[in-house]
């Protein structure tokens, strides 16, 4: 109890046996679809939500950029 999505996913990452990118799509496609099933999120397609973060670097090739949030966008509105 009182963890985040971030201490779970350093976990993951801890024991070495997912990739960059499965981490990053456990992270961002498959746990918002099943926690929201019946809502259209986790993808950049035609009537999804307009729900994304926009990244400094690529975290497929260091995991750690996946925290270096530049711009924060949630149902087409941007965020700090």
């Amino acid at each position: 109890y009182n963890l985040t999505a971030q201490t779970e996913i350093e976990y993951l990452r801890k024991l070495n046996v997912y990739t960059n990118l499965e981490l990053l799509k456990m992270w961002c496609e498959v746990t918002p679809a099943v926690i929201f099933p019946n809502r259209k999120i986790a993808k950049l397609q035609e009537g999804y939500e307009a729900s994304f973060l926009i990244l400094s670097k690529n975290p497929l090739e260091n995991f750690e950029h996946a925290y270096d949030i530049s711009l924060r966008v949630k149902q087409g509105m941007i965020l700090w």
